[in-house]
């Protein structure tokens, strides 16, 4: 029998879910930022935006289209957006603002709590796309690396 990754185990992981504002049946994508424009901004700059890409898994989202196995046309969807330590949790304030897709800014937990509270771990290529591969979990880079 092949094992399953474990989904939201432990007392952790549910009261992540339960701080993001997750609903018992919605699916949680926890969408991995990178400091890239932080990077640029001292002289090294990054062959994508992690801005950017956040508004495009937005729009995936509200379009209803599949992303890394979610379903989020007939699943509610949540995007919990984890900040890179260097970020503020104010740089996404723009991309996120009125939008149709719920979506929350939120480090709260530690990084395993949160791969493990989340249905799917997106981003581009991030120590923490790499984490959740390790532990298991549903990985997607929105920029086309291989994790």
């Amino acid at each position: 029998h092949r094992r399953l990754p474990p989904r939201h185990d432990g007392p952790a992981a549910n009261r992540l879910r339960v701080h993001w504002g997750a609903g018992l049946g919605d699916s949680v994508i926890l969408f991995a930022s990178e400091c890239g424009r932080e990077m640029a901004a001292q002289g090294r700059p990054a062959p994508y935006d992690e801005v950017e890409t956040l508004d495009r898994l937005l729009t995936s989202v509200e379009r209803g289209e599949m992303i890394g196995g979610i379903e989020t046309e007939t699943r509610p969807t949540l995007v919990v957006v984890r900040p890179h330590p260097p970020e503020v949790a104010n740089k996404f304030d723009a991309v996120t603002a009125n939008r149709k897709a719920r979506v929350v800014v939120s480090a709260a937990g530690t990084p395993g709590e949160a791969i493990m509270a989340a249905d799917l771990a997106a981003g581009m290529n991030s120590m923490l796309l790499h984490e959740a591969k390790a532990l298991g979990r549903p990985v997607v880079s929105l920029v086309g690396v291989e994790i």
